[in-house]
């Protein structure tokens, strides 16, 4: 199993549906536009560098620094403008809730170093990115991979 396999698992174990995407900030400027509000929220992963690491027990472990959004649209706006505190209740504290179930259940994964608790995540509000409105988090997080595993 992949990594971006098991995004799109611990994704469809959510209570919401959100469309996963694979993509550099380029191509998301380009599918974004594209795609229809009602397949939102999405999350966004970035591209991922990859760095192996020797651990205690003679195993390898890779260090992947995940970066993704999520995003979801504000279809109810007709105009540009947007009050940043109707986006915290309306996105972003709802998108951070749900990120934070999706990493439990990322946790759940083989293909991370086990035992692993995913922790020290950032969650970063972000506004009218791509979109004036397309509003959610970038969370950032390190996860070890366990040798043998692709990432």
């Amino acid at each position: 199993m992949d990594l971006i396999s098991e995004v799109k698992i611990a994704a469809a174990a959510l209570p919401r549906k959100i469309t996963v995407i694979l993509a550099n900030m380029g191509e998301a400027n380009m599918l974004l536009d594209k795609i229809p509000v009602d397949e939102y929220p999405i999350m966004l992963v970035l591209p991922f560098t990859v760095v192996d690491n020797r651990e205690v027990s003679g195993l390898w472990a890779g260090t992947v620094d995940f970066n993704a959004m999520l995003l979801d649209r504000d279809a109810s706006k007709t105009t540009l403008d947007y009050d940043t505190s109707e986006v915290e209740i309306q996105f972003t504290a709802p998108l951070r809730r749900l990120a934070r179930r999706f990493f439990n259940e990322l946790n759940k994964s083989e293909l991370l170093f086990q035992p692993q608790v995913i922790s020290n995540v950032s969650y970063t509000p972000t506004y009218g990115e791509f979109d004036a409105h397309v509003h959610g988090v970038i969370v950032r997080v390190s996860l070890k991979i366990a040798e043998g595993n692709e990432c």
